[in-house]
């Protein structure tokens, strides 16, 4: 499935090319040729932007691959709304894969809200509201706390390397990487693993 839906979106980014070329050369085929003969024309069609090589895209197609699995997995040792309530903190790995990855800075305001956001958390998964019939309580810490969590942290962590690489690549091939190309090549390779 991740191959054909790879497939059809880079068929729709050729589709979304040609139609952009033949806008910008106003005519079509015959006059591209035509066009082409000239040796200096000021009306030339500007190249488009280089694309990222479908290699570019293996390691953040990798973590975006591992990460949900990783989710999946800490389900069988926390509940849901607790991974719910873990994964509302991913502005921490975020920002941190942001800051290692592609050099971006948050000002203070942002780091503040961020550290917030992970504290609010961190209280809220580690309360514990006894409940329901004896062992059936809504308690968001069981019945395997520690493994479930940090599974949930590995799989943050990795969503935070997939946004972190994905804008380096928009960074080194600005204008190329498009949506449709990296959704294409990122299918690809979350299918070959």
């Amino acid at each position: 499935a991740c191959f054909l839906w790879a497939g059809a979106l880079l068929l729709a980014e050729a589709g979304l090319a040609r139609a952009r070329a033949w806008r910008a050369g106003g005519r079509g085929l015959r006059s591209r040729s035509v066009r082409s003969t000239r040796s200096s024309s000021s009306s030339a069609v500007p190249s488009p932007p280089a694309r990222p090589p479908p290699a570019a895209y293996w390691r953040a197609g990798a973590s975006n691959a591992l990460g949900p699995a990783l989710g999946y997995l800490a389900l069988a040792y926390i509940s849901y709304p607790a991974q719910v309530l873990a994964k509302s903190a991913k502005v921490l790995p975020v920002m941190a894969m942001g800051t290692l990855l592609g050099g971006a800075s948050y000002g203070p305001a942002e780091y503040g809200c961020a550290a917030a956001i992970g504290g609010g958390v961190a209280l809220f998964a580690l309360a514990s509201t006894p409940g329901g019939k004896k062992g059936h309580g809504t308690s968001l810490a069981s019945p395997n706390a520690p493994l479930g969590y940090a599974l949930c942290l590995a799989n943050l962590v990795l969503d935070g390397y997939t946004n972190g690489a994905q804008d380096a690549i928009n960074r080194a091939w600005p204008g190329g990487a498009t949506a449709l190309w990296t959704m294409a090549w990122m299918n690809a390779w979350c299918g070959v693993y």
